[in-house]
């Protein structure tokens, strides 16, 4: 599971900040956006989850289904004999009918968690 924790920039603004450079599950993997506008939330911080199966499914649908009408087609072609002027042509067209074949993970894959700032106690 991969959980990003964000706060907000400025009391009453609708930016958050990512502050980790790195989610739970891995040690790193990049530069974070610098902020993200986020109108919907009412607490100072927000951690957004997201689950490793629905992080596979991205995986899936974004680079093995295109990769994976690459290869298929490659060996079609090479069991074919095509010539490799045909090939290449099969080859770019399976994969961009692999990229169309994607299927978006929707929004509710991302659960997030509001941290409320805490008044004082009197």
């Amino acid at each position: 599971m991969s959980v990003i924790k964000l706060e907000r920039v400025s009391s009453g603004s609708s930016t958050f900040h990512a502050m980790d450079n790195a989610c739970e599950g891995c040690i790193g993997c990049g530069i974070r956006p610098a902020s993200i506008s986020l109108p919907h939330v009412k607490g100072e911080a927000v951690f957004i989850e997201m689950s490793a199966d629905k992080q596979w499914r991205m995986l899936f649908n974004s680079w093995i289904k295109p990769l994976l009408m690459l290869v298929t087609t490659s060996l079609v072609c090479s069991n074919l004999s095509l010539s490799p002027v045909y090939e290449s042509l099969m080859l770019v067209a399976a994969f961009v009918i692999g990229f169309f074949l994607c299927r978006p993970v929707d929004a509710s894959a991302l659960r997030s968690e509001e941290v409320l700032l805490e008044g004082p106690d009197e």
